[in-house]
């Protein structure tokens, strides 16, 4: 299988294309199926709300009102498996 890496440096979109080289060379082409854009939409639509979250906490960290809960993050770091053995 050949790989050719002399490709565009743009933006990959659904139904993009893109001619290499001169006449006579190949084109490539990739076209991005309605579940992989789902996907996509999926995984960029909470961004803004992550944002203004991450906001939220830096501005309770500086002014000293975030408060930790040492329970509650013990229990997690064990839920979740990576606490260690």
């Amino acid at each position: 299988m050949h790989v050719d890496h002399a490709r565009s440096a743009g933006p990959v979109t659904a139904d993009s294309s893109h001619s290499i080289g001169t006449a006579g060379e190949h084109e490539d082409s990739v076209a991005l199926s309605s579940a992989a854009i789902q996907i996509h939409q999926a995984l960029s639509a909470g961004a803004d709300a992550r944002a203004e979250r991450v906001q939220q906490l830096k501005q309770q960290i500086a002014t000293g009102q975030y408060a930790l809960d040492p329970a509650s993050i013990g229990s997690a770091l064990l839920d979740a498996g990576i606490a260690g053995d």
